[in-house]
């Protein structure tokens, strides 16, 4: 659930997160830049994101759930099906023997513990905050394999390497991958994810579309068979992005490969 920035701003000032005048260079800045008001608290590290759902928590008389730093197992995820976690934005952050916390970022549906209950019998269930941004993440865990989306993308038609590079990054964003690696075999080409020093098999794409997709990486990007999303960060440091922890930069190395390729 989307909050309307009137909401965000109160609550902050009300919780003496960020000051009034805080407030007014942020509006400011948001106008002169077309963006969000809350990009310019956050660039000028007048708050973070963990401080920005502690205090949407603390609005809601509830606890932050940080599901960025402890992100849930795709079962516990899974535990609820996809239809009512989407519903309710709704997801099992802490599991135990008679007590679930269930995080969500619209605590204030009054039927979430209504039909949660339902759902898992005999439990006692409380809610807790998330972001939205980490919700959404969450939800990865629905997606069907990237080779599944490969193949429905390519029944579609279309505009089907910059499909196929869409997913393949979008996925490297949620699960912090720090390279992607593409492996020509005879039939196909084995995608790969870095993470955390280990690489994982992603997907596979038909050869047929490989050139169509290097064509489009190697137009701005040297590339030799994989694509380092860390060692680019000297980019985002020259944009002055002051927010320079690994997941922000992960986010904003990502969305500039995909603004590349919805331009071509």
């Amino acid at each position: 659930m989307k909050l309307d920035d009137k909401i965000i701003k109160e609550i902050l000032l009300k919780e003496n997160y960020v000051t009034e005048e805080d407030i007014k260079n942020a509006a400011d800045f948001a106008k002169i830049h077309r963006t969000s008001f809350l990009d310019y608290l956050l660039q000028e590290n007048l708050i973070t994101k963990d401080l920005l759902g502690q205090a949407m928590a603390e609005s809601f008389k509830i606890p932050y759930a940080d599901l960025n730093s402890t992100p849930p197992t795709s079962e516990q995820v899974q535990k609820i099906p996809e239809e009512i976690a989407k519903k309710y934005r709704a997801v099992i952050f802490v599991e135990e023997k008679n007590k679930i916390i269930i995080t969500t970022d619209n605590p204030k549906d009054s039927n979430i513990l209504l039909e949660l209950k339902k759902l898992l019998p005999g439990k006692k269930i409380s809610l807790a905050y998330s972001l939205s941004e980490d919700i959404d993440a969450s939800f990865i865990h629905y997606q069907k394999p990237l080779e599944t989306r490969f193949s429905k993308i390519i029944e579609n038609g279309g505009r089907i390497a910059p499909e196929l590079l869409e997913e393949i990054f979008e996925d490297a964003l949620v699960y912090h991958a720090s390279d992607i690696h593409f492996e020509p075999r005879p039939t196909n080409v084995l995608v790969r994810f870095r993470v955390d020093g280990i690489l994982h098999e992603a997907g596979k794409i038909p050869k047929e579309y490989y050139e169509n997709i290097l064509n489009r990486i190697k137009a701005c990007l040297d590339f030799d068979g994989h694509l380092d999303l860390l060692f680019p960060a000297r980019r985002v440091w020259k944009q002055r992005v002051k927010d320079c922890s690994l997941s922000n930069l992960e986010y904003q190395l990502v969305k500039g490969y995909l603004s590349f390729l919805e331009g071509i």
